[in-house]
């Protein structure tokens, strides 16, 4: 049994049980859906029905009918027929049937139902996996010169290497891989051959494609022959068993290496069993490692034995995207990996992807070329020399960034160094364990050094019915240690794994023994990691007692506090089924209290605070009615994860006394229940239904109060009591606690409704009201929960400020800088301390100290809104401060930042930045109805002044809209913001953007870029971009013939022509004197997919390059003779583009 990686939390744990398992997303790619907040409709307030703001949402489910059933022998008919299901699939290999259920059961009730049935060992909702992809972005196949994969080919042997791609299909039509494919299976429907994919087929590409055959790229191992082993079925899901299958069918058709670009958030057993199969039979496996940006485990990435690959960028900086942690082995690049296509409108195609699923393939390829040198390595011996002949990247030796380093496949087929033997260690788990003996009331401290892979040490504990045994583990910062318990007795063996803690925490577990028996601690790295040199070092303590402390106060005779500040170290929460332990304080004068509550290994620990009044019982309560008169705690909070401090903060009424409660567990755990954790607990790998409740490691307290003054500006609760409209002894019949909650709950609500964009233009006049001037020093406390300060700024001289702001374990500030626009009455954020980009998320500020950017105008009216990230309290004061970091930064446009101060646009280019607001307003007057495009990207040009932030240097990210003024007064009456529509970049981080709309002349056309903030966030940009808007005419762009250049070369530029339907070519001609060859390449536009064709004079095609996508050159060679020849240049899908094409011959 699986204890857990870290605790789920609450609002997401209470999601999942609300769904009831609904199939879901296993994604394991760079998949992130646009935040609704980047849309210009909702930023402009403009109406539209057909708008629909998408959002973040990651949903990670289980099936809803399908469960995967692990049994001792086949069950029959009958027993499935009682769970309501039915036999779909059979995988005896594995000992797994699954089985889809007909509706007349529930999924909890058909699992309760196998949970039942004696030969069943295990049953769990299907676990579906995702693909890991992005869009094309460039052509460029940096990774071969980075990893100088040429000179790894030239240490490469002969000998045949079948790699399989559990992927979608490949396309074995593709002509890069055509003679690399040997077998194409489809396991969801094995009569039918694969379905071609995009992503299997970028993934095969990577590993094998061809090479010297005058079209694409090559792949790292151009000799591998691929198993493609399509488990999609070109869908973005599969299931855990059709994964689980395709590693069997891997092992059946003789592959050497598996390659896994898929994954997913939950652990699945099927697919472990199948990892571990493919793994005793000599098979190397390698996984991407997840697109989720952080260092949360990814399956089947994270399983033993599994070459788990991050991802990095051509600068070998750790890709965006990319997940990192213990469980990442390696990294290698993954950021526009340029490779093969499957493309829906033609046969094939080329282009860039990104993801772990780019990363992984391509160490795969260098595990296939290490394979053709030497077939005799094992899986063991590969992923040892890979960490060991890394390139080091970031910190020295390894870390959880890079893992051991970026791939370096010449070292790694240079390797000649000594591999240690891989451990081998005996079923029986008392093998080559050491003894620990100890009598109750005693413990001893055992250490050891994690030095090989997959090393482990084993210590065996004697053990009586009745005692209990506490196990406390500690080692290096880097080392996600674990420990499993097993219960050895007779006939009964039976394993249960403590895994809460992250790299460098420390794990505990208190363990009963119900009988006499021998127990067994194995320590181990979670994921396998070591370190040569002695660096992964731990301490494992046991100790042994018959009975549990009696320590701590109880709620009739609570500990007293005497005074403030309070410290406690020396009480436990150990007790049968949790321990509570209580505190009685008053406060005198002060109107503030926190308490502090340090991680203990292993527990999820919670602190409550009531008034001491409701532990009075009035007189006269009936026994039946002393439920309704249980304590109510007006506020409490519980580690987010097991091991994690917990932290609250509360404003007090001087002079009332009150208890404080500390509780072994999480306050919310009563939602969950161990069957819950047992079935969705241990998909995510930290299955809870065994998490302990109770602890001899003591714990340690701080307690302390403080009056703070009146809040300094009173906002936004001067008035705000009696604005609630409430009477607490009439509301809440006395109930004094619930009332105080509900107050502070109503008062939350409150900051968050201030906070939301919505709403500020409303409040902007408030603001200025309740405001303290801003004079470069801000400083003050949050003395409630919900509170708000509010600071006015008028600066003095423009340009951009830094804003640095301090931060504690209670003080966590949210601060935003906002601008009112007259213009169009709605607020513009010009800097935050949460900037609202995707990355805030996954990276929160850390440290004693932050910083954001804004820029300022003079003169303007600003207003600063400082909050508490949770809208919580604290007893520490906060500081802002601000600082002038660079001048001169407006454009020539200055403030367009509104339809009145649109800037008019021409038809060239025109540049601008986004130094005072990340949304610019511009206006065209078109000359004449027709097509008109837009063009914004980034400016070559940059600022003058350069000892500027570099953050500040950032590429815009552009978002257009284009608004139509019908009368073309220059502003918008009446429905005109209706009539609008809305560009967006069809890949991540693009800096260049196009678009189209049809103009009437005498109208006018609002065109406003937005950086996108989705990815780049609020705040100043002094990067310069362009914008253009031009009418797209045949007869304005004209053509021009193909022009001798040089003795032998010939170029020309021109449009694709604008046209309503099917394709049109255009013509070049150029004559050659001499027999030779001839190389023809036509730039592409972006936008535009180009098609070349070479005939000769007779009309004969002689050569045809129509291999890549859109925005990607094309290029032929041909064998020529002497005479006249015509170079056709023609768009596949038969439109146009706004820039023009290049043409160029050279005669060879």
């Amino acid at each position: 049994m699986k204890l857990g990686k870290r605790y789920i939390s609450s609002a997401v744990a209470l999601a999942l049980l609300a769904t009831t398992f609904s199939p879901v997303q296993a994604m394991a790619g760079v998949d992130v859906e646009r935040s609704a907040a980047s849309t210009i409709a909702e930023r402009l307030k403009l109406e539209r029905s057909d708008v629909e703001a998408a959002a973040l949402e990651r949903e990670w489910k289980l099936s809803e009918d399908e469960i995967v059933i692990q049994s001792s022998q086949t069950l029959s008919q009958q027993a499935h027929r009682g769970a309501g299901g039915r036999v779909i699939r059979s995988i005896p290999d594995l000992g797994y049937q699954v089985v889809k259920l007909d509706g007349s059961k529930t999924m909890q009730e058909a699992l309760t139902h196998y949970a039942g049935l004696e030969q069943v060992k295990s049953a769990r909702p299907s676990v579906p996996v995702k693909k890991l992809e992005t869009d094309p972005k460039v052509d460029d196949m940096y990774h071969l010169g980075q990893l100088d994969i040429a000179n790894a080919r030239s240490l490469a042997g002969d000998n045949n290497v079948r790699v399989a791609v559990i992927d979608g299909g490949v396309n074995s039509d593709h002509p890069d891989l055509s003679d690399r494919v040997v077998s194409d299976y489809f396991t969801l429907n094995p009569i039918q051959r694969a379905t071609k994919d995009a992503h299997g087929t970028h993934v095969a590409g990577i590993i094998a494609a061809e090479m010297d055959n005058g079209i694409g790229g090559e792949g790292i191992n151009p000799n591998a022959d691929i198993i493609s082993i399509d488990v999609f079925g070109r869908s973005g899901m599969a299931t855990d068993y059709t994964i689980a299958e395709g590693i069997l069918k891997a092992i059946e058709e003789d592959a050497q290496v598996i390659n896994m670009s898929l994954g997913s958030p939950f652990r699945s057993d099927i697919i472990g069993a199948a990892v571990t199969e493919a793994l005793d039979a000599g098979i190397t496996i390698v996984a991407a490692a997840g697109n989720e940006l952080s260092n949360d485990p990814f399956y089947p990435a994270a399983e033993p034995g599994v070459i788990s690959v991050g991802a990095t960028d051509a600068d070998k900086e750790k890709a965006w995207f990319t997940s990192y942690g213990p469980h990442v082995d390696i990294v290698a690049p993954g950021d526009s990996v340029y490779s093969t296509l499957h493309d829906m409108d033609k046969p094939y195609t080329y282009g860039p992807m990104s993801g772990t699923s780019m990363s992984s393939p391509v160490v795969a390829g260098v595990v296939s070329l290490m394979l053709s040198k030497n077939p005799d390595l094992t899986p063991y011996e590969i992923r040892y020399i890979l960490q060991q002949t890394a390139d080091d990247l970031g910190a020295t030796g390894y870390d959880t960034d890079f893992g051991f380093g970026l791939v370096d496949p010449t070292a790694a087929l240079s390797f000649n160094g000594t591999i240690p033997d891989e451990p081998v260690y005996g079923e029986n788990r008392l093998e080559d364990s050491t003894n620990v003996t100890l009598s109750p009331g005693q413990f001893e401290t055992r250490s050891g050094s994690i030095d090989v892979p997959m090393q482990e040490y084993r210590y065996h504990i004697p053990m009586e019915a009745g005692e209990y045994l506490q196990v406390q583990l500690e080692g290096s910062e880097l080392n996600d240690l674990a420990f499993d318990i097993t219960e050895l007795t007779g006939f009964k063996d039976e394993t249960q794994t403590v895994d809460f803690a992250r790299e460098g925490e420390e794990e505990g577990y208190l363990f009963y023994s119900e009988e006499d028996q021998s127990v067994v601690v194995t320590v181990y790295d979670a994921y396998g990691k070591y370190n040569l040199n002695g660096d992964s070092s731990f301490s494992v303590l046991f100790e042994k007692v018959t009975e549990l402390p009696q320590d701590g106060g109880t709620a009739e005779e609570p500990v007293a506090i005497d005074a403030f500040p309070y410290e406690v170290n020396e009480f436990t929460l150990a007790g049968v089924g949790g321990e509570q332990d209580y505190f009685a304080f008053t406060a005198d004068s002060e109107n503030a209290v926190e308490v502090h509550l340090d991680g203990v290994p292993g527990l999820r620990p919670s602190v409550s605070v009531y008034f001491a009044d409701d532990f009075t019982l009035p007189e006269g309560v009936p026994e039946e009615e002393l439920e309704f008169y249980e304590p109510f705690p007006f506020v409490q909070a519980s580690a987010e994860s097991v091991g994690d401090d917990v932290t609250l903060t509360f404003e007090a009424i001087p002079g009332v006394d009150y208890v404080l409660e500390v509780s072994s567990v999480g306050y919310d755990d009563w939602w969950y229940d161990d069957f819950f954790w047992e079935i969705v607990g241990d998909m995510f790998d930290f299955d809870m239904s065994n998490q302990a409740d109770s602890s001899l490691i003591p714990y340690s307290m701080q307690v302390d109060a403080a009056t703070l003054p009146e809040d300094e500006d009173g906002y936004p609760f001067g008035n705000f009591d009696d604005d609630m409209d409430w009477d607490m002894e009439d509301e809440f019949d006395g109930d004094f606690a619930r009332a105080f909650a509900e107050r502070k709950d109503k008062r939350i609500k409150r900051a968050e409704e201030t906070f939301d964009e919505w709403s500020m233009a409303s409040m902007f006049d408030e603001f200025l009201e309740a405001a303290r001037p801003f004079d470069g020093d801000f400083s003050g406390f949050l003395q409630y929960e919900g509170d708000i300060d509010v600071a006015v700024i008028t600066p003095e001289e423009t340009g951009v400020y830094e804003f640095t702001y301090n931060r504690t374990k209670t003080l966590n500030p949210l601060i935003e800088v906002i601008r009112y626009n007259e213009d169009s009455e709605d607020i513009e954020l010009v800097g935050a301390s949460m900037s609202g980009s995707i990355f805030d998320y996954y990276n929160l500020p850390t440290g004693d100290e932050d910083s954001f950017y804004a820029g300022l105008m003079e003169g303007e009216t600003y207003v600063m809104l400082l909050g508490e990230m949770d809208y919580g309290m604290s007893l520490d004061e906060y500081s802002v401060t601000s600082e002038l970091v660079a001048t001169d930064i407006i454009d020539s446009h200055g403030d367009n930042h509104s339809f009145s101060n649109a800037t008019r646009l021409g038809e060239f280019p025109l540049r601008a930045n986004m130094a005072l607001s990340g949304m610019d307003y511009f206006y065209v007057s078109p000359k004449q109805t027709g097509l008109h495009a837009i063009h914004v990207g980034p400016s070559t040009k940059r600022p003058a002044q350069k000892d500027v932030p570099s953050e500040l240097m950032d590429p815009v990210l552009p978002i257009i809209a284009v608004i139509e003024d019908t009368n073309g007064n220059g502003k918008l009456d009446g429905d005109e913001s209706m009539r609008y529509m809305e560009f967006y970049p069809e890949e991540y981080f693009q800096e260049s953007l196009q678009g189209s709309f049809e103009a009437r002349a005498g109208n006018g056309y609002f065109v406003i870029v937005m950086n996108d903030m989705f990815f780049a966030g609020a705040g100043p940009k002094l990067s310069e971009y362009f914008i253009q808007v031009a009418p797209i005419t045949n007869e304005l762009r004209g053509t021009l013939p193909l022009v001798k250049t040089g003795d032998a070369t010939w170029a020309t530029r021109g449009f694709f022509p604008l046209i309503n339907r099917g394709k049109q070519a255009q013509s070049y001609t150029f004559t050659v004197s001499t027999a030779g060859k001839v190389d023809v390449s036509l730039g592409v536009p972006m936008g535009a997919d180009g098609v070349l064709r070479l005939k000769n004079s007779s009309g004969q095609v002689v050569a045809t390059s129509d291999h890549y996508g859109r925005g990607d050159d094309e290029f032929l060679t041909a064998d020529v003779a002497p005479g006249t020849y015509t170079v056709e240049v023609e768009e596949f899908f038969g439109s146009t583009a706004m820039h023009a094409f290049t043409l160029d011959v050279k005669k060879r």
